[in-house]
Order: C-alpha cells, then structure tokens, then sequence
C-alpha cells in the first residue's frame, strides 16, 4: 500500500472539497478551471473517482458564469 492509499476517505473528500472550492472562490477562475479541478481529481484513479463521487459538496452546487456575452442587440 502506498502512502497516499493510507489517507482515509473522509480526508480525502475534505481535499477534494477545499481545492475544488478554492478554485470556485477564485475571482479570476472560469467554469473551465473549475470542471478541469474537479475532472483532474475524477481520472486520477479509481478509489478518487469513487470517492469525489460520494462528496456531496462537489455536486450539491450549480456554478454559473454570469459574463454572457449579448447574442442579440
């Protein structure tokens, strides 16, 4: 077992929540660095994804990007 393996699950859904999190609180970050964390953390490895998916705080949040760019005049 590697070191990483040895962390219990509980803290690894707190990691998970406070990067995820972190890069939502970023005034300069988009809805695209935002999925990218969260979709880093997903394909890193099975017991990850297993986990990530089991943390409610990563999918209890709808995140919006309220800089639309007007279509019509």
């Amino acid at each position: 077992m590697t070191d990483i393996q040895a962390v219990p699950p509980e803290l690894l859904s707190l990691i998970f929540s406070a990067v995820y999190n972190d890069a939502a609180k970023d005034t300069n970050s988009s809805l695209v660095r935002t999925s990218y964390e969260l979709l880093g953390i997903l394909l890193a490895c099975r017991r990850w994804n297993d986990i990530a998916c089991q943390t409610p705080e990563l999918w209890t949040t709808v995140r919006r990007n309220l800089r639309v760019k007007r279509l019509l005049n």
